[in-house]
């Protein structure tokens, strides 16, 4: 299947709550305590707390569609030139100067395993390339989601380090990667 993303404003406040609150649930919801998993909701993905990040200017979302179906299927939110976790990168390994984080890549699990992802990835990594002058993207994934880690290797990235993401009161293990955009 083939995807569209398009860049996401302030009108798509409600789009943007409900995939965001529906793919962390899906995907991370067996995975917490009610309180944890209730102030996480809150304090990161209620209405106030997206309207928030949709009207910061270093923010960008990009919601991903399938193009068969025109289904909404997921959400992606970059920072450009913000090196959040770089500090954990071990030893040995390139340090960009310059790095857009890439901050969330979910998908609907009825549309993974589709090529959806593939083409959205390919998107976002275009639009990086010709919108900022960033010379690496970097993220973090949960170090228990071996199909999440697999799919970013396909892309080059790379398992440069290890860090920590809270959730309510619970620290997750994660694996920060890094793609290297230059030569």
């Amino acid at each position: 299947m083939a995807s569209v993303i398009k860049h996401m404003d302030a009108s798509d406040l409600d789009a943007l709550v409900n995939i965001s609150q529906r793919t962390f649930l899906e995907t991370f919801g067996m995975n917490y305590n009610a309180k944890d998993l209730n102030d996480y909701m809150e304090t990161r993905l209620s209405r106030q707390a997206l309207g928030a990040e949709l009207a910061d200017a270093q923010n960008v979302f990009f919601s991903v569609w399938d193009e068969k179906t025109d289904a909404l299927t997921g959400y992606i939110k970059i920072i450009p030139q913000y090196c959040k976790f770089l500090d954990d990168m071990d030893e040995g390994h390139f340090e960009p100067k310059n790095s857009t984080y890439l901050e969330r890549f979910y998908l609907l699990k009825s549309f993974q395993g589709t090529g959806i992802a593939q083409n959205a990835m390919q998107a976002t990594l275009d639009w990086i390339k010709q919108n900022t002058e960033s010379d690496a993207v970097h993220l973090t994934v949960f170090c228990e989601n071996p199909r999440a880690y697999t799919f970013y290797q396909r892309f080059g990235f790379e398992h440069v380090g290890n860090t920590v993401y809270m959730v309510g009161d619970h620290a997750d293990k994660e694996f920060l990667y890094l793609l290297k955009l230059v030569c």
